[in-house]
């Protein structure tokens, strides 16, 4: 089912020696509508983004809510600075009161396509995504 929906994305970037990059990153998003998926780059320009420990938020607009998988890979820039390990990453979208949480526990080793895949993609309660 086509929507062009907005979500939340939210990215914890882990909280260990090395584990932030410079490089740029992509979220790749699989539906099931018509076994279709598409790319977006996650990147703040005014900002450094996926620092150690830290957390990012980005909007992005999906062609479907039937989102069936994720994935996530870098690009590399010119820093030195190109590995990079991500606790988990959440996508809400408010308006469908939709929330898939991805946990990850390790290092994003792709730096093209096919992505690094969560350990685990689990669909939750709305209320529970939004929870400090």
């Amino acid at each position: 089912v086509a929507s062009d929906a907005t979500w939340d994305v939210i990215i914890k970037t882990c909280d260990t020696a090395g584990a932030g990059t410079d490089a740029s990153v992509y979220l790749k998003v699989y539906y099931s509508y018509e076994n279709s998926d598409e790319t977006f780059m996650l990147d703040h320009a005014s900002r450094n983004d996926f620092e150690r420990g830290s957390r990012d938020h980005f909007k992005i607009v999906v062609n479907s809510s039937d989102i069936v998988s994720i994935g996530l890979f870098w690009w590399p820039s010119l820093s030195l600075n190109q590995n990079w390990c991500v606790d988990w990453l959440t996508l809400m979208n408010s308006s469908e009161e939709s929330c898939m949480i991805a946990r990850f526990n390790k290092w994003i080793l792709h730096y093209r396509d096919p992505p690094t895949y969560p350990v685990n993609l689990t669909k939750t309660r709305y209320a529970d995504c939004i929870q400090p």
